[in-house]
């Protein structure tokens, strides 16, 4: 692993062939123009200044539980719970992108469910692996759109599934919020919140689908036709738009996001079970899905110190367990799930090259 070339892995997010400031034809070769970045990189300042914050919140949160009584959690794991946690993220991982592929169908019908499964697989791996300026959808969206010209395309299926994600999650601490307030008087003042966040995430969701501000967006992008991010703009909106034709499949993907969602929390509750911890699952119904978005807030690498510094904060307060025990959880909730996400790595040296996945897609066109 120490050996990957991974500055021919940079090279590989080269997207000049790709990104146009026209949109592509329908019958014939998609035209070349400049390069245009669709994914913002992190300046230096930036990626120092959130190392900083994940270093001050994880030794914060470690001098406040008992470090060897942690490891001793994790060193008396059993095996075969940990064995099982990670087979149940191996199949939520496999859901995921499965639940995804349905939304890469509105947009084109030239990526195979197999191709886009190992770019999903690989690009998990690459969210702990790689520099943190190269995203996991970044790399999903250059692998599999650059060698067919689809970067805005496969990229508002990226987009439409992580908003279908988050809609997911608000609702699933509403839910959470509902189980455990119930017959208390807070219900009413976290329930309303929690509403209040469900329609926010809607709207988000919606708005860039409805028809006046896809004609604003078109006509925006009008007046600046000779920039070249514009024809990308255009594609993009056009695409995410595409989106509103289709109200069966996105509820089928919101669906399977609520099970992966259960899928996630199982996982959870079965290594608190392997390392010997009192967490029990109806705590973790509670608690694991206000964690998982915190895990996906940017304030830190990997949700380190926010993510475990929550899980922590409220195990500790609703359900008095101790912050040792919390912290002992959530190290062995990472592992497995790096142990999980590792081996997409092997997929890597098929994402390299000038075409990326669009290689092995062209390959299987040209045998059929």
């Amino acid at each position: 692993m120490a050996n990957f070339p991974l500055e021919e892995w940079w090279s590989a997010y080269d997207v000049s062939p790709t990104l146009l400031s026209s949109s592509r034809g329908k019958n014939g070769p998609p035209a070349v123009s400049q390069p245009v970045a669709l994914y913002p990189v992190q300046s230096r300042n930036t990626r120092i200044i959130r190392g900083l914050v994940t270093a001050a919140l994880m030794i914060a949160l470690i001098s406040q539980v008992d470090v060897g009584d942690a490891l001793g959690y994790l060193l008396r794991a059993n095996p075969g719970g940990l064995v099982l946690a990670m087979f149940i993220l191996v199949c939520d991982r496999f859901l995921q992108a499965a639940k995804w592929y349905p939304l890469v169908r509105i947009q084109t019908d030239k990526l195979p469910l197999d191709v886009c499964i190992r770019a999903y697989l690989a690009s998990y791996a690459a969210s702990f692996l790689l520099p943190a300026s190269i995203g996991a959808d970044m790399l999903r969206a250059v692998a599999l759109g650059r060698g067919r010209n689809l970067i805005p395309e496969v990229s508002a299926s990226i987009v439409m599934e992580r908003l279908l994600g988050v809609a997911t999650l608000v609702i699933a601490n509403l839910l959470a919020v509902l189980y455990a307030f119930s017959g208390s008087a807070r219900l009413e003042r976290f329930g309303l919140l929690a509403a209040g966040l469900v329609g926010v995430a809607l709207v988000a969701l919606l708005l860039p689908m409805s028809r006046p501000l896809h004609r604003w967006i078109r006509t925006w992008c009008e007046r600046f036709q000779q920039a070249r991010w514009s024809g990308v703009l255009r594609r993009f909106g056009d695409a995410y738009y595409a989106h509103r034709r289709h109200p069966a499949t996105l509820l089928l993907v919101f669906g399977l996001s609520l099970v992966e969602i259960g899928m996630i929390i199982l996982m959870m509750a079965t290594v608190s079970e392997a390392i010997g911890t009192r967490i029990t699952l109806s705590m973790l119904l509670v608690v694991a899905p206000i964690a998982l978005v915190l895990y996906r807030l940017p304030f830190t690498y990997w949700g380190l110190g926010v993510a475990d510094g929550g899980l922590v904060l409220l195990l500790k307060h609703l359900y008095g367990i101790p912050p040792t025990e919390a912290l002992a959880a959530s190290a062995a909730f990472r592992f497995v799930e790096l142990c999980v996400a590792l081996p997409g790595a092997i997929l890597w040296p098929s994402l390299l090259g000038p075409a990326g996945l669009g290689r092995a897609v062209d390959a299987r066109a040209t045998r059929v």
